[in-house]
């Protein structure tokens, strides 16, 4: 089907470019392109996602059940080392700073 697609789409308008910080250029997929594929597909990429989302909420329900089933409310309420508080304020400024 994508060979299909790509014999027929105009050349011209498969592709856009993205600018940021006027300097990064990214090539993407045209949102007709994507759109056209996706209807080709018959919707098969939302499904997929659909599935993967399953999959990883599954993973993450087991490994707390393996666990335990732990009581996740008072993980907020853990005491931290001075240590740790100044490095994830650290990780958090340089996060803010997008870093």
């Amino acid at each position: 089907m994508e060979k299909g697609l790509n014999d027929t789409f105009p050349k011209d308008k498969k592709y856009t470019i993205i600018v940021k910080n006027d300097s990064v250029k990214t090539k993407l997929y045209s949102e007709d392109y994507t759109r056209t594929y996706n209807a080709l597909l018959k919707g098969m990429s939302e499904r997929k996602m659909r599935k993967a989302v399953q999959a990883v909420g599954s993973f993450w329900y087991t490994a707390w059940v393996n666990a335990g089933k732990p009581d996740i409310n008072n993980f907020d309420k853990a005491k931290l080392s001075d240590e740790t508080k100044m490095r994830l304020k650290d990780e958090e400024n340089r996060w803010m700073a997008g870093k």
